[in-house]
């Protein structure tokens, strides 16, 4: 059955880039034939943003035989994600629909053909098209309308006049894909019941995009459980997870999930997601004993950012701002520039250690490393961690 899709698995002819901003959202039948009798769908598996390294090898990843290296890895990774991809769009039943949420070069027609052949009409994509139109409300419902007022008002109720609007982007993307989800279901005859629906979450990457839209679909789906983000359906961003050993997922209280993985060189790596969110939710931080344990926090990047905090390769937080100021008639407003120095940075509170989640507000991911412990003994520490608020938040 996966050989059927094999030939677009190493195709570099299509590209499907991360999404990033508010733009134009439409949705394509993947079959013109309408069902006779409404379906009563039980689970959606979103797909999102799939194939983000079928392009040609950017100019950053073409400057020395180790950066050719590390873009032949991550292409050689999405290739053996994509086979379960095939697999699970072949295995879906007659119950259960794929979304997939293409990004700005729109879903490659194979792809397209291969989820059609399957599902017929229960195969939905959802295309982006990132011209930053700014009359992109134009595509929304009044409701969908009133809904992101309410969220302007919330940020403004939290964070008062200091904070970016580009922050509100993700949500506002979200929601117009949840509308038109709800248009086109009901074209196609099928219809979900929020209470038990089972939603998984595939695609690029793990960290990122797939976590980052997978926690605002839920709630405004009005889901009763949380999407999840299936980790051996994903492509991280992480390098060091491209060989790492995947150990489990640990669902715990307020909707927050734990991953764990072992490294080759015996180190445990585990990272929290908020695998629900809503906007202006405060910043959730887990806080656990180290107990002796030997524990480094790192960025996605691998960067080390606690106990010690590399320099980061494009410079301090300050030349960053500066950089990101250039040409521009607006300054990064103060409390801007404090959420990025100090919301991903880890802090010990007693003999605990004080991680950021990452999710709203927008927090780096921390990737928990710990050497010379077993599985055992950091799950039963970090399955434990409190779950507290940021109380600087407003």
């Amino acid at each position: 059955m996966i050989s059927e899709g094999l030939a677009f698995v190493i195709s570099l002819t299509t590209s499907c880039l991360l999404a990033g901003a508010i733009g134009l959202i439409s949705v394509q039948s993947a079959s013109a034939e309408e069902p006779a009798e409404p379906v009563a769908i039980y689970r959606i598996a979103f797909l999102i943003h799939p194939f983000c390294y079928r392009v040609p090898r950017p100019v950053g990843y073409d400057t020395s035989p180790e950066t050719r290296l590390r873009w032949d890895q991550y292409v050689s990774y999405e290739n053996r994600i994509a086979e379960r991809w095939l697999k699970g769009i072949a295995d879906l039943g007659p119950h259960e629909v794929l979304v997939i949420c293409a990004g700005r070069l729109g879903c490659p027609p194979d792809l397209r053909a291969y989820a059609q052949k399957h599902l017929g009409h229960r195969a939905v994509v959802i295309e982006e098209y990132l011209d930053q139109r700014w009359d992109f409300s134009i595509d929304l419902s009044a409701q969908t309308k009133i809904s992101i007022a309410d969220e302007l008002v919330a940020m403004y109720q939290r964070y008062g006049h200091d904070w970016l609007a580009q922050s509100l982007a993700l949500p506002i993307a979200t929601r117009g894909w949840v509308e038109h989800l709800h248009q086109e279901f009901k074209q196609r005859g099928l219809s979900f019941d929020p209470a038990t629906v089972r939603v998984d979450a595939w695609g690029e990457s793990f960290e990122g995009c797939v976590a980052s839209y997978a926690r605002y679909l839920g709630p405004y789906l009005g889901l009763a459980r949380p999407i999840e983000n299936d980790f051996q359906m994903t492509v991280p961003d992480a390098p060091f997870l491209l060989s790492a050993k995947f150990i489990d997922k640990i669902p715990l209280k307020r909707d927050v999930r734990l991953y764990f993985w072992e490294l080759a060189d015996g180190r445990l790596v585990a990272i929290f997601q908020k695998a629900s969110a809503t906007v202006s939710e405060p910043a959730l931080f887990a806080q656990f004993p180290l107990d002796g344990l030997q524990v480094e926090i790192r960025d996605k990047s691998g960067l080390q950012i606690w106990p010690d905090k590399h320099p980061h390769p494009q410079g301090s937080v300050e030349e960053q701002i500066a950089r990101y100021n250039e040409g521009r008639s607006r300054k990064l407003a103060d409390w801007e520039k404090k959420r990025r120095e100090t919301d991903s940075t880890s802090v010990l509170v007693g003999n605990e250690l004080r991680v950021p989640l990452a999710g709203w507000p927008d927090a780096a991911s921390s990737y928990i490393f710990v050497r010379g412990s077993t599985p055992a003994v950091l799950r039963a520490i970090l399955a434990n961690a409190k779950l507290v608020e940021d109380s600087a938040s407003r």
